[in-house]
């Protein structure tokens, strides 16, 4: 993903699609977001975040999406980010649409470091995961469809005030106890090997993952369709 040329694409339901460049977006009024807390599923939280960005309401009512539907605000209900190197998430629309969902451009008073993802979707309400890294495809969905850790077992929502971190069933018991093991590295070990296992273990797991789904598409017949996340 190259920042300098980074752009985003829309698309709606019946295929209608644009792209946005930066200055289009831009073009929508930056604002800044100060105070912010970033919630991660695992249970950290960083506080104080300042970032840069524009609604991301207004992104979704760009008049170049309506033009291109038609003249007509597109029908969805999941908003799904789409990242460059292959993650999915999936946002429900009454989450993608609140008030202070927006797309941060800058953190700091510095655009996001490639590292933390670059230009992407905040949503305060939500989880981080569900926050892609390197988006560079928003798709207005009618339907849901699980991402890349909705499949593992992470909570269709993600609403922190509901405490949405997990699916019910067998995968919750897993992923709590999974969630709570950093901590007692970080305990232990300290910052650095904190960050030493969460990396290497999300690497390790992504690899598995993405193994596993290698596998399953291969043998599926032809009808089956300082902060951090």
């Amino acid at each position: 993903l190259d920042p300098t040329d980074w752009s985003l694409a829309v698309r709606a339901p019946g295929g209608a699609s644009v792209e946005l460049k930066m200055r289009d977006i831009e073009a929508l009024g930056v604002r800044r977001y100060e105070g912010h807390a970033w919630h991660c599923v695992t249970g950290w939280t960083a506080l104080g975040l300042t970032f840069d960005g524009v609604p991301l309401t207004s992104v979704l009512a760009h008049p170049k999406l309506s033009a291109a539907n038609g003249g007509t605000a597109p029908e969805w209900d999941w908003l799904v980010q789409r990242a460059a190197d292959g993650y999915t998430v999936p946002v429900a629309r009454e989450d993608a649409m609140a008030a202070d969902a927006f797309l941060a451009l800058a953190f700091d008073g510095q655009p996001v470091p490639m590292e933390h993802g670059g230009p992407r979707l905040v949503f305060p309400a939500l989880y981080g995961w569900k926050s892609a890294k390197w988006v560079v495809e928003l798709e207005l969905a009618l339907r849901y469809e699980p991402g890349f850790w909705e499949r593992l077992g992470c909570h269709p929502r993600g609403r922190v005030a509901r405490n949405e971190r997990f699916r019910e069933g067998w995968s919750a018991a897993v992923w709590a106890w999974l969630a709570a093991a950093p901590g007692v590295y970080r305990r232990l070990g300290g910052h650095d090997v904190w960050v030493f296992v969460m990396q290497a273990g999300g690497n390790a797991l992504g690899a598995v993952v993405r193994r596993f789904s290698t596998l399953h598409v291969a043998a599926a017949p032809r009808s089956a369709s300082r902060f951090r996340a």
